[in-house]
């Protein structure tokens, strides 16, 4: 698994909390598909990089591949934005078609991903087009 795991800090390494997997495989499901590839196996994402934040909202599940691009990102080694990670695609194509099929858990973590891409580092939307995709995520998150 990847690194940014969720958990709490214990000496060098973050310690699973199994109450919050549990409520994780709740509204992810068991096999914690990447919200944005489908993959198996997907990490736990956190979305605001704070990998000691390990709330329930802060964390979707994300392919190995998606994580390290984003890690990149932040630690300022790679400039660009994956295509899959576009605030566009994510919040107007995946997290809709994910809530018409009725996996409402996909859509809310596509469009908080979403939420975030559309901040520096990653991105650079205008603060009114960033409130207009917390209200998808709080849509999402309602149902």
């Amino acid at each position: 698994m990847h690194p940014g795991l969720l958990g709490v800090p214990d000496g060098n390494s973050l310690t699973i909390q199994p109450r919050l997997l549990t409520a994780l495989d709740q509204f992810f499901g068991p096999d914690r598909l990447c919200v944005v590839t489908g993959h198996p196996d997907a990490s736990l994402y956190h979305l605001d990089g704070d990998r000691l934040n390990s709330s329930v909202g802060n964390l979707v599940p994300l392919s190995n591949e998606l994580c390290t691009h984003l890690e990149a990102i932040q630690q300022g080694r790679r400039r660009t934005l994956s295509e899959k990670l576009d605030p566009k695609r994510l919040a107007e194509k995946l997290a809709a078609k994910h809530f018409r099929g009725w996996r409402v858990a996909s859509a809310y973590g596509c469009a908080a991903l979403a939420f975030y891409m559309g901040e520096p580092p990653y991105g650079e939307e205008s603060p009114d087009l960033r409130a207009f995709r917390l209200c998808d995520v709080i849509h999402y998150a309602r149902h």
